[in-house]
């Protein structure tokens, strides 16, 4: 949009049309071919990871990986999830290590009012600020990642032992903003979701060394 306001600032309307054109949206919403429902056929044969998952998604999920939980929407389907269920949360989030990821979860369902009603739920009543807390490290595995970049910012191993360890996916991240161009949002937006072995292929299982 930012890009858009200046075309037009700088050559009209004309211009503003004509920097959108350059962006073929149709293509840039295209999956990879090796991306397809884990149920479906190819080539007349199931991938062997595809078969062995196949069903799973039928069941009540035991592991779910969660992105976006230091947003609003996340934040409170984290909340939704450790108040109402018995899953394991794989929680992606931008931080130098563990602590300051767990951190930064915690500091922001306090921010959205969420925290203290979560434990009065979790334990029938409130808990000191300075108490521990085992049902968080018992409930949500922090994945220290990033959106943005090749394999969710994972090393190779981690993101294979990661997409084998979750059955469910609860896309949630996102850049949002109504100022930066496109090309500015694509890496979080897009490529974090359908570029080769990021989130559609951790769904599907396909992982490719």
């Amino acid at each position: 949009m930012g890009r858009l306001v200046e075309a037009a600032l700088s050559t009209g309307a004309a211009g503003a049309s004509a920097s959108l054109e350059q962006i073929d949206l149709p293509a840039e919403a295209t999956l990879d071919p090796s991306i397809y429902p884990a149920t479906s056929r190819k080539q007349n044969h199931y991938d062997r990871f595809r078969a062995f998952g196949a069903g799973r998604h039928m069941h009540t999920p035991a592991a779910i990986f969660l992105t976006g939980a230091t947003g609003f929407l996340g934040a409170h389907i984290l909340a939704e999830l450790l108040a109402s269920t018995d899953v394991q949360v794989f929680a992606l989030v931008r931080a130098a290590d563990n602590v300051s990821g767990r951190k930064r979860l915690e500091q922001t369902l306090q921010s959205y009012d969420l925290l203290q009603p979560l434990l009065s739920k979790l334990f029938d009543g409130y808990l000191d600020d300075d108490e521990e807390k085992p049902w968080f490290d018992d409930r949500v595995c922090v994945v220290l990642g990033d959106l943005s970049k090749p394999l969710l910012g994972l090393q190779h191993e981690d993101f294979k032992e990661l997409a084998f360890s979750i059955d469910s996916i609860l896309h949630c991240g996102a850049d949002v903003n109504l100022v930066k161009p496109y090309e500015a949002l694509k890496a979080p937006n897009v490529l974090g979701a359908k570029s080769d072995n990021a989130i559609f292929y951790m769904q599907t299982r396909c992982y490719r060394d």
